[in-house]
């Protein structure tokens, strides 16, 4: 047990899951080699939760990423739970609701851009007769 238990002193692998968590980097998993039982089984649970955390993470990073370059058409789909399926929600909406005030502002100016055309294509001068008058008929 205590040279098991020496594994999981602050060596090198320790210091360089350290270096990840402050870059940033995910996709680590803890290496512990010659372990068994209990310790077995709390390796592969770290590691395991890693690998979900690192999935959710890259999924969303995906999202908000295509979001900021303009494409509206992903969405969120790595299943997730708790705060993480809150946060997974609120990214969805709002690139739903993005995408219908695209919509909506695309046909704003369109509507806005035939107007103009519509002023753009009558004639300067007055064609129907002038209020209160009525028009002579043949």
């Amino acid at each position: 047990m205590i040279k098991q238990l020496g594994v999981f002193h602050l060596g090198s692998d320790a210091r360089g899951a350290a270096k990840v968590a402050r870059e940033g980097k995910l996709g680590g998993q803890a290496q512990v080699p010659e372990v068994t039982g209990v310790w077995k089984d709390l390796t592969e649970s770290v590691n395991s939760m890693a690998n979900n955390l690192t999935g959710q993470v890259r999924n969303i990073a995906e999202v908000t990423i295509a979001v900021a370059n303009g494409d509206l058409s992903k969405k969120i789909t790595v299943d997730v739970r708790g705060e993480i399926l809150q946060l997974k929600e609120a990214i969805n909406t709002m690139v739903d609701q993005l995408a219908l005030l695209r919509v909506g502002s695309g046909r704003a100016w369109r509507a806005k851009s035939g107007r103009r055309q519509a002023r753009r294509a009558r004639p300067s001068c007055p064609v129907s007769p002038a209020p209160g008058r009525i028009s002579p008929t043949p």
